[in-house]
């Protein structure tokens, strides 16, 4: 079964998937990859515990240090864990800290807003307050589809009132309008399986530039979804065959990516032996 991520990496450039799947490359680490998934471990955890903060909720908690501390201490407890990892790439853990400590604290405020508002309509605390706060959030969903035969996972799904609404939490720049092209064609790929699995029929979800604080809206229309099922036998075809596919014609791409080098060698040595 193809991976969601295939597809976003073959809109991104089918040669490098080529290098990552069928010949098994594997890139070496960056310092916005390693960046980029201590994020994402961090939102994870701070997804994981929200039962827990949540129903520890009184009427004398003070919630506004509650979350800081909690947030704080996961986000100090994922880069300790990752620190060889950090240390491969060059980066300094206690700058990552300072770096990342503010958009973690920003997602801390939103949510207590959130959760004092609803606490101000309907007066509950403790585990009926979990029980009955909208939305919630569920980290890290397995979805997967046997028709369309693809899987993956999805960041996180918001919930509220039955309504699902997926999001993709991603790391650095976003273009001046809308998203990029691969990641509007993850969560697209992801609407449809979210559909499939829970029975719904979701039509919109959002890329979440954390970085920079900005939700993106990205819609699920009939054109979107006929355009991910050829892109799936697009990519089947790529991998199962023997041709090296053409690289990017975007040279910013190729410029920054890290398979670069081998990419261009082992092009020039397939025309070699081609001839």
């Amino acid at each position: 079964m193809l991976a969601v991520s295939a597809l976003s990496d073959y809109v991104y450039c089918p040669r490098k998937l080529y290098l990552q799947y069928v010949l098994k490359i594997a890139p070496p680490p960056k310092d916005i990859i390693v960046k980029g998934s201590i994020k994402h471990k961090v939102f994870e955890a701070i997804n994981n515990a929200e039962e827990m903060l949540i129903s520890s909720i009184t009427e004398r908690t003070d919630i506004n240090l509650l979350y800081e501390r909690v947030y704080y201490d996961l986000l100090k407890d994922v880069i300790s864990k990752n620190i060889n990892k950090l240390k491969e790439v060059g980066l300094d853990s206690i700058d990552l800290f300072r770096e990342s400590w503010p958009m973690f604290l920003r997602e801390a405020n939103t949510r207590v807003k959130n959760i004092k508002n609803f606490i101000e309509k309907y007066h509950i605390y403790e585990k009926e307050l979990w029980e009955k706060l909208t939305p919630k959030y569920k980290s890290e969903v397995w979805v997967s589809s046997e028709i369309l035969g693809i899987r993956g996972i999805v960041d996180r799904i918001e919930i509220s009132d039955e309504i699902l609404v997926p999001f993709e939490l991603k790391t650095g720049k976003a273009p001046n309008i809308g998203v990029w092209p691969g990641h509007r064609i993850q969560l697209i790929a992801y609407l449809l399986l979210i559909n499939e699995n829970y029975k719904k029929r979701i039509n919109q979800g959002f890329i979440e530039y954390i970085d920079l604080n900005e939700k993106r809206r990205v819609i699920l229309d009939p054109f979107a979804e006929q355009q991910i099922k050829d892109l799936i036998l697009e990519v089947n075809h790529v991998l199962s065959s023997e041709r090296i596919p053409e690289k990017s014609d975007n040279e910013n791409k190729c410029n920054a990516c890290n398979l670069n080098e081998k990419c261009f060698r082992l092009k020039q040595e397939y025309y070699q032996n081609a001839s």
